[in-house]
């Protein structure tokens, strides 16, 4: 059975996903929100923690300036409030452009973080893989938007980890139209310095933009972070785009990929079709077995 990428929705998960990475280096691409006004803003935190029993102290960067540090040790974690200008854009002129946007972090000994965003009816948790997070080939994987909504998009933000990164994007619907970039070639070919990012993102109200960046291959010459989803997201079986979601994930590269996933079903009770997986296949002839075997 050929690798495939199992994307996340809403309170199903891969049990690899579980596992924070614990590293000396972390990253976190930037995204692109639609759903936001100024009462329904999202705050953002970055949350530290470590089993070493020394103290030690990790820098917080945005483009390759330090913007602020916290010291943690065993017991004695720390959050940092990350202002909204470093990770969030609302602009589509940040849109399809290199930016400054974006944050990495960097400790003496190994550590794990979080990014914590959330409002007083949304919340996500993007979990750093550390440098298992960073690679040169992902796949997309947003999911699909099934109520017409300007409010509702996909994201995508890729940061550089060197300088002089090409990355190379490719395999997205044809008829697609990017926030920035509404008639874009069928491949989009972009150079980043490190800590410079790169953001596509397409509304919800456009037909193709519904589920055509789903399996978009991504590219790069050198290690890049991606962080896809959706900000926001709408997947239920309804006719109302009310209850939209953040649904947000660092993606992982192909090379760390598995082929075994477990997904756990929550409580919920609803009949409107609200949780799910998306399979994405990152090689031809990949077949798809379910539980006891049965070819899905």
């Amino acid at each position: 059975m050929k690798n495939f990428l199992l994307s996340l929705l809403f309170f199903l998960f891969t049990i690899s996903e579980l596992s924070a990475q614990r590293d000396t280096e972390h990253w976190f691409a930037p995204y692109y929100d639609s759903s936001s006004t100024s009462a329904t803003a999202y705050t953002h935190g970055l949350y530290f923690s470590t089993d070493s029993t020394t103290p030690f102290q990790i820098n917080i960067y945005s483009n390759n300036t330090v913007i602020g540090n916290v010291t943690i040790s065993k017991n004695n974690p720390q959050v940092f409030s990350l202002p909204a200008q470093y990770i969030r854009t609302i602009t589509s002129a940040s849109a399809a452009v290199p930016s400054s946007l974006g944050v990495y972090t960097q400790g003496s000994r190994p550590y794990f973080v979080s990014l914590r965003i959330y409002n007083t009816s949304h919340g996500e948790i993007v979990t750093s893989k550390g440098k298992a997070g960073i690679g040169k080939k992902f796949y997309a994987a947003a999911t699909p938007i099934t109520v017409s909504s300007s409010s509702s998009n996909f994201t995508t933000g890729i940061m550089a980890t060197e300088d002089n990164t090409t990355v190379t994007i490719s395999g997205y619907d044809p008829n697609i139209q990017f926030i920035n970039y509404p008639n874009p070639p069928l491949t989009t070919t972009i150079i980043l310095n490190k800590g410079k990012s790169y953001i596509l993102a397409g509304l919800g109200n456009i037909v193709a933009n519904r589920e055509g960046f789903i399996g978009t291959k991504i590219v790069a010459d050198k290690p890049v972070s991606v962080t896809n989803g959706n900000s926001n997201g709408f997947y239920a079986t309804t006719t109302s785009a009310d209850g939209s979601d953040l649904i947000m994930d660092q993606s992982v590269p192909v090379e760390r990929l598995g082929n075994e996933f477990a997904m756990v079903k929550s409580i919920s009770t609803s009949s409107a079709n609200m949780e799910g997986g998306i399979i994405v296949a990152t090689e031809n002839n990949t077949d798809i077995y379910l539980n006891d075997g049965q070819l899905l």
